[in-house]
C-alpha cells in the first residue's frame, strides 16, 4: 500500500510537471511569434511531434507539438502523451488577435472559466473501452477512421473527446480521469504585451536614429491616428495625411500592429526636447520624463493595455479605457510603472532615457 502511495504521488508530480511546462512553452511560443504576436500552434494529428494544420473544428484538438513548441516528447504519470486544443482566432492566421480576443473555450467542474485559450490534457490511463493500439478503427473525435492511437476519443473523456467547444474538469473517477491545464487571457498576454511594446520600442529608436528625433503622438481622441504637430501624448501616430503638418513620416509599424489593432490600446509619450531635431542634445541629457523610482531621464515611453475591465471601452475612446493608473493619464510628464494585479494589466515599457 505504502509503495502503491509513493507511485501515485510520484505520477501526479510527473503530471503536473509535464503540463506546466507544456503550458508556459505555449506562452513562451506565443509571445515570441515575431509574425503575428499571441498565435499559437495547432495540434498535432499525425503523433510526429509537429504542428498539423487546424483545418475543421475538431481537428483543434489533438496532440500537444512539443517538436514544434521546442519541447521533449513529454508524458504525463501514466506515460501517456499529453494533448492539446487551442481556439480558433489564436491559431487561424484570421481575424483580430490583440489582448481584447477571447477564446472559444468554456470549461466546468473543479476548474471553471469562459473564454478560454486553450487548454493541455493529461489523459492519464484508457478509461472504459478506450484503446490505444494501431488498428484502425471508427473515432468518435472525427467521424472518421484512423488508428485508434491517434483518436482523441481514445485518450479523453467525459464530453472533452467531441471536439466542441465545452469541456469539464472533475475529480478522477473509474469513468473520468482527465487533467486540463487551461491557458487564458489573464496569463498568455503579459508576456505577449511586453513583446509587441519591445518590437514598437525597437521601431521608435530606429526612427530616433535616422532624423534625431521621436515623432509627435495622435490625440487619444482622433481614430484615425494622425499626427498631431505638438502633442506629446496619446496615440501613435501613424500616418499624416489630417493636415501635412507633420514635419516627416509618421511611425510605421510592422504589418501585423495595425492588422490586430495593437494600436487602439497603446499609449505614448514623449519629451518636449525629443521632438525635434536642434533639442536632441537636451534630449539625450536630461530627457524631460520621470518614471518614478525607475528613470528621472527617460525620452519616451510606452504604456499597452491589457484586456479590458467591466466599464472600460475598446477600442478607448478615453484614457480612462486604457490605463488603470491614475498617474498616468493626468497629462504631466511623471509616470508610475504600472503593478500587476485582479484590477491593473497595464504595461511600460521605457522607450530611451
Amino acid at each position: 500500500f505504502v509503495a502503491s502511495r509513493s507511485q501515485s504521488i510520484d505520477d501526479d508530480v510527473q503530471t503536473q510537471r509535464a503540463l506546466v511546462q507544456a503550458r508556459d512553452a505555449l506562452i513562451g511560443y506565443a509571445a515570441t511569434n515575431t509574425t503575428r504576436p499571441g498565435n499559437l500552434p495547432c495540434p498535432d494529428r499525425t503523433g510526429s511531434g509537429s504542428a498539423s494544420s487546424c483545418g475543421s473544428v475538431a481537428r483543434r484538438i489533438g496532440f500537444l507539438p512539443w517538436k514544434t513548441l521546442g519541447l521533449p516528447d513529454l508524458r504525463d504519470g501514466s506515460g501517456a502523451p499529453l494533448l492539446y486544443a487551442v481556439s480558433n482566432t489564436f491559431r487561424a492566421g484570421t481575424g483580430v488577435l490583440n489582448a481584447d480576443t477571447q477564446g472559444d473555450y468554456t470549461v466546468t467542474g473543479q476548474q471553471s472559466g469562459t473564454g478560454v485559450i486553450a487548454i493541455v490534457f493529461a489523459p492519464g490511463q484508457v478509461v472504459g473501452t478506450q484503446k490505444r493500439d494501431t488498428a484502425t478503427a471508427a473515432c468518435a473525435t472525427t467521424g472518421g477512421s484512423l488508428a485508434r492511437n491517434l483518436c482523441v476519443a481514445n485518450y479523453l473523456e467525459g464530453g472533452n473527446e467531441n471536439g466542441d467547444t465545452n469541456f469539464v474538469s472533475a475529480a478522477a473517477s473509474s469513468t473520468f480521469n482527465d487533467q486540463l491545464m487551461l491557458i487564458t487571457r489573464d496569463n498568455l498576454f503579459p508576456p505577449v504585451l511586453m513583446q509587441v511594446a519591445q518590437t514598437v520600442k525597437g521601431n521608435l529608436n530606429a526612427f530616433y536614429a535616422g532624423r534625431g528625433f521621436y515623432p509627435y503622438a495622435s490625440a487619444f481622441s482622433d481614430s484615425g491616428n494622425n499626427c498631431a504637430v505638438g502633442t506629446l501624448q496619446g496615440k501613435l501616430a501613424l500616418n499624416t495625411s489630417n493636415s501635412g503638418t507633420c514635419p516627416v513620416a509618421a511611425y510605421t509599424p510592422p504589418s501585423w500592429f495595425t492588422a490586430n489593432n495593437w494600436h487602439q490600446s497603446i499609449f505614448y509619450a514623449v519629451s518636449p526636447l525629443c521632438i525635434s531635431a536642434a533639442t536632441r542634445a537636451s534630449c539625450e541629457s536630461t530627457g524631460g520624463l520621470t518614471v518614478t523610482g525607475v528613470s528621472s531621464k527617460a525620452r519616451a515611453l510606452l504604456l499597452i493595455s491589457g484586456r479590458a475591465y467591466a466599464g472600460q471601452a475598446r477600442p478607448c475612446s478615453a484614457l480612462a479605457d486604457c490605463l488603470e493608473d491614475s498617474e498616468n493619464r493626468n497629462g504631466d510628464a511623471v509616470f508610475q510603472s504600472p503593478v500587476l494585479s485582479a484590477s491593473n494589466n497595464d504595461r511600460l515599457v521605457i522607450v530611451a532615457e
